[in-house]
C-alpha cells in the first residue's frame, strides 16, 4: 500500500497487519493486576487476536495497559 508512493511512510503502527508479510508482534500489553506483560500478534483475519487478550487478561477487572506499539515499517528493514 505505501511502497511507491511520493511520500512513503516513516512509520506505521496499526492493531492489524499492514503487510502481509510482517510477522511480528502488533502490541505488548502490561497487566494492571500483576505488571506482566505479553506480546499480541494479528489472528488468521490479520486484526489483534483479541481472543487472546482476553485469555490473558482472565477476569473482567483487568486493566491492561499498552506497553509497546511495534513499528511495522521498522522491523522490514
Amino acid at each position: 500500500m505505501f511502497i511507491g508512493a511520493a511520500a512513503p511512510a516513516a512509520n506505521i503502527f496499526s492493531l492489524r497487519h499492514i503487510y502481509t508479510f510482517y510477522n511480528g508482534p502488533l502490541i505488548r500489553l502490561r497487566r494492571s493486576t500483576d505488571n506482566a506483560t505479553t506480546n499480541f500478534s494479528a489472528a488468521a483475519n490479520g486484526e489483534l487476536d483479541t481472543d487472546a487478550v482476553a485469555a490473558w487478561c482472565k477476569s473482567g477487572s483487568c486493566n491492561a495497559y499498552v506497553d509497546t506499539w511495534f513499528d511495522q515499517v521498522c522491523a522490514l528493514t
